[in-house]
């Protein structure tokens, strides 16, 4: 040990003395040329050598990264495969599970520093958005233009439609009403003075058309005629966000008093209501659709179902995560689907109506495409459910649906 001791002590020595050499070398006239030559040196050769350890650390790590991305790669393919299989299984919700944690992978692919694979793992996000598109049945298509109302009005903005029958629709925007019949659109037609139009509804029972106008007044166009109607109700007409009819009553949805108000129509005025919502929560809703019950359609995509005022059960089986999160509007077809409008993402979405279970079934959604669709407005569907009509700010569109 003090062998050691003492040629650790002799070493630092010698360094400390050539430390002290090399420093006088660089004051000394004749010999500092020679300091600063070996001092150069000295720092390219330490540069060269910490250069050649970044180096070689830095190909260890893209090394590593290739294989870690090519295994990842891999991986995602086998996951579309998996997911193929499931479908072909029926396992759809199986399906979306696992294509989304394959996409998840591939934007990692994607946001990695390296660069590496990105043109791959474009391709696989294609590939991942077709899959997905053919395991939830979603139809990519541009509808046929019934009719343009701009021809009409080049500044008009469509607010809503009414079918009456399959080919024939009144369209409206603020004030004025257009007939449409077959591919032909009639001049406008003033409805009433300076009044604007909120919401419109056919009401069959009665062949008549139903206008709940901006100042909550109901007009119903009777043989043409547009006539304001009357509530027995003292308080005048309840002011609500949408009205639909069904059978002989009226109903107005008001979500900021939590209630579905149900006015009997008479002879030439309405009764008083009733309050149809026993315990459902209306905050938030939107439309609805009556059909015996009641389907209304919420902020978020929340569907609640009311009969007779109580909420029902109903759920959306084997649906993509969040598909109705910014539907707008509901169609009920008397016995058939439900349909949900969704103008942000220019679609329509069909669901079966659950029956007594409540447990609806997704069944397939429509995308519309083209230069000549603006934002959705309105939709209907005839009775047999062979035509699905939506309506834009300016035109109406017709997609033809599969036979059942």
């Amino acid at each position: 040990q003090t062998f050691t001791s003492m040629n650790v002590s002799k070493w630092f020595g010698a360094l400390q003395e050539r430390v002290q050499n090399f420093f006088a070398d660089l004051k000394h006239p004749q010999r500092k040329r020679r300091a600063h030559f070996l001092l150069l040196a000295g720092t390219v050769a330490a540069f060269l050598i910490v250069w050649a350890v970044i180096n070689l650390t830095a190909s260890s790590e893209r090394g590593k990264t290739r294989a870690e991305l090519k295994q990842l790669m891999e991986q995602i393919d086998q996951e579309i495969r998996a997911a193929d299989n499931r479908r072909l299984t029926g396992d759809t919700d199986g399906a979306n599970a696992v294509l989304q944690k394959a996409e998840e992978e591939a934007k990692q692919v994607m946001n990695n520093e390296s660069g590496l694979y990105r043109t791959e793992a474009l391709d696989i996000l294609d590939r991942i958005r077709t899959k997905r598109e053919e395991i939830n049945n979603i139809v990519r298509l541009a509808p046929r233009v019934v009719v343009n109302a701009a021809a009409k009005n080049p500044d008009i903005t469509l607010q809503g439609l009414i079918g009456l029958s399959d080919g024939e629709f009144i369209l409206y925007d603020k004030q004025d009403t257009y007939r449409v019949l077959l591919n032909a659109i009639d001049e406008p037609s003033h409805l009433s003075g300076d009044e604007l139009i909120a919401d419109a509804i056919a009401f069959s029972r009665y062949q008549t058309t139903v206008f709940q106008m901006a100042d909550n007044s109901i007009l119903e166009v009777i043989s043409g005629q547009p006539t304001f109607m009357k509530t027995e109700d003292p308080a005048g007409w309840i002011a609500g966000r949408d009205i639909e009819t069904y059978l002989r009553f009226l109903y107005i949805l008001s979500p900021e008093n939590n209630q579905i108000y149900k006015y009997e129509r008479l002879s030439n005025r309405y009764a008083a209501p009733a309050q149809y919502n026993v315990n459902g929560n209306l905050e938030k809703a939107l439309d609805m659709a009556v059909d015996g019950a009641i389907y209304i359609i919420k902020e978020g995509g929340e569907v609640v179902k009311l009969f007779r005022g109580e909420v029902q059960p109903f759920t959306v089986r084997h649906a993509p995560d969040k598909v109705l999160a910014t539907s707008e509007k509901v169609f009920k077809v008397s016995g058939g689907n439900l349909y949900f409008l969704d103008p942000s993402e220019a679609r329509v979405i069909v669901v079966t109506d659950g029956g007594t279970t409540g447990e609806s079934s997704y069944v397939t959604q429509y995308v519309l495409e083209g230069e000549q669709v603006g934002t959705l407005k309105d939709l209907y569907v005839d009775p047999d459910e062979a035509r699905l009509y939506v309506l834009d700010e300016k035109r109406l569109h017709v997609i033809d649906l599969k036979a059942k």
